[in-house]
């Protein structure tokens, strides 16, 4: 089900990635508690691994049993592509439009902030890191002491000053040195801030004048990346903070932290969320100490085949007849999936989305499943790919699985920018300038078919998303502002699994317990059945 109203329903966790921090982004930190008693041997899952931790998170029940999973799922609505907001760019505060046009923290600043861009201040040239031979002559350093307080704290705390500061930030004896950044990895970014955005907020569409500023798509992804470096989230797996992983004689990884996510809390982590919820997860693609967070879009198992402890110790590496690494493990499944994950993309003045076939990539993975006697999941291990490319061959493992129910909060991590203020252009973005205004019968829904923000009318409580049918909390005139199931009603008609009477013969409604799953109940169904 839909999280209305979410409370913080896990620890925050300071998810790294393509962070300027390496060592954490403020978010918060998660103490795992100590492992509870008789959980099955480490080596099935630990509890880091445990997939029971994300579906409780997420209010979710999860299917151990291998016989019942789906062989394939798809994320109903897309993750949107995104740059990561380089740190050695500035972060947010980079004016990626043209040089003379304002970054997207200087647009908030100037629309929210009070702040103004006046023409001597447009004059001042800020560090451009792909010119750095230039030296201090090609740029002003006025620029960053007059910036507004939005752009000004990002610019500090999250961008590249430390490329620019007179001091020796890496500690090797230069100052300011342009071959490395002073420290400041081309990686490092806001990967870990826009993965739980594009997987919680819908995608801006429209370009939005406010104050006098026009906001591009990009500019407002860029605000919610802002907001969501901190935010509500849960992990499962270790983070990896090795950078020449070592393995075994059999070529399994020594570390636990660069071993898992463990195969099996792998498999049915991804077939419960995009196979049997059609939820959008994130994951940690490289299990080394380098982080390159990214929602994960789809998965098809190309192979399950059951085996025995023959064949899989042989898949592993290992002489024998006994299994060494899970001793609960009765049976064995050897699994070849395919999966797509979005990527990063440069800012456009336009969305993504439409055309998310271009910014969709590939691994494709290969591990052994352990199940007890009845065909429960309790563990598993990673097959040693011949090749880290999946054009040539199976993927390493992901570093950790993870997702997020939204920011943590009002207190972000930059204190200038506000989640309602952004929330507020992201909704007038749904809005397309040119298309004709909506009906008089759309009601309050009338240019908010995109938000999830609750509604009152008449003293009751609904929405307008498109989540409503699933719920069956739509507010009055729904389908006439933004389609969908229409005219039918619930009233003395709840538990009946036909169609309502009243609703569209193209778009029918229903009343019976499971349309909440398919997201086709009537609008009235809450009010009427519940």
């Amino acid at each position: 089900m839909k999280l209305r109203n979410v409370l913080v329903l896990g620890a925050l966790v300071s998810v790294v990635a393509c962070s300027g921090d390496p060592s954490g982004t403020g978010g918060g930190s998660y103490e795992y508690p100590s492992r509870p008693p008789k959980l099955g041997k480490a080596e099935g899952w630990d509890y880091k691994n445990d997939p029971k931790k994300l579906g409780d998170f997420l209010n979710k029940d999860l299917v151990y049993s291998m016989g019942e999973l789906p062989l394939e799922g798809m994320a109903q609505n897309t993750p949107w592509p995104d740059t990561y907001w380089p740190t050695y760019k500035d972060s947010t505060n980079t004016r990626w439009k043209a040089k003379d046009e304002l970054s997207p923290l200087e647009k908030y600043d100037v629309a929210f902030n009070g702040w103004k861009a006046d023409a001597e201040f447009m004059k001042l040239r800020p560090f451009d890191a792909d010119n750095c031979a230039a030296g201090t002559s090609a740029w002003d350093k006025d620029y960053y002491e007059k910036l507004g307080p939005a752009a000004k704290y990002q610019s500090a705390n999250k961008g590249n000053e430390a490329s620019r500061d007179g001091v020796d930030s890496d500690g090797d004896g230069q100052v300011d040195e342009c071959d490395d950044n002073d420290g400041v990895e081309s990686w490092w970014g806001l990967c870990h801030a826009w993965t739980p955005a594009a997987l919680n907020e819908v995608e801006p569409k429209f370009p939005v004048e406010y104050q006098g500023v026009m906001f591009y798509p990009s500019d407002i992804k860029a605000l919610l990346i802002t907001i969501y470096d901190r935010s509500k989230s849960i992990i499962v797996g270790g983070r990896c903070n090795t950078k020449e992983v070592e393995r075994d004689e059999h070529g399994r990884i020594k570390d636990p932290n660069c071993r898992d996510t463990n195969a099996g809390s792998f498999h049915v982590i991804v077939t419960n969320m995009l196979g049997r919820y059609k939820m959008a997860i994130a994951e940690d693609r490289t299990y080394d100490y380098q982080v390159w967070n990214q929602p994960v879009h789809d998965f098809k198992v190309d192979k399950l085949e059951e085996i025995d402890v023959a064949k899989a110790n042989a898949l592993l590496g290992i002489e024998g007849a006994d299994y060494p690494y899970n001793p609960e493990a009765k049976r064995f499944w050897e699994v070849v999936v395919t999966m797509h994950y979005v990527t990063e993309s440069h800012a456009t003045d336009h969305p993504l989305v439409p055309e998310i076939g271009s910014y969709l990539r590939t691994d494709k993975y290969n591990y052994i499943v352990e199940g007890d006697a009845d065909g429960k999941i309790i563990g598993g291990e990673w097959i040693k790919p011949g090749s880290n490319h999946s054009m040539w061959g199976f993927s390493e493992q992901p570093d950790f699985l993870w997702t997020s129910v939204g920011p943590a909060g009002d207190v972000t991590s930059n204190p200038f920018v506000s989640y309602a203020k952004v929330k507020e252009l992201l909704a007038k973005s749904q809005i397309d300038p040119n298309a004709p205004p909506p009906p008089a019968e759309a009601g309050v829904c009338a240019g908010k078919c995109e938000s999830a923000a609750a509604q009152t009318v008449d003293g009751r409580t609904c929405y307008c998303d498109a989540q409503c049918f699933s719920y069956g909390d739509c507010c009055e005139g729904r389908a006439a502002a933004c389609g969908g199931p229409a005219g039918g009603s619930c009233k003395d008609y709840c538990g009946r699994t036909d169609a309502a009477p009243g609703s569209s013969p193209d778009n029918l409604c229903y009343c019976d317990p499971q349309c909440g799953q398919r997201g086709d109940c009537c609008s009235d169904f809450a009010q009427a059945c519940n």
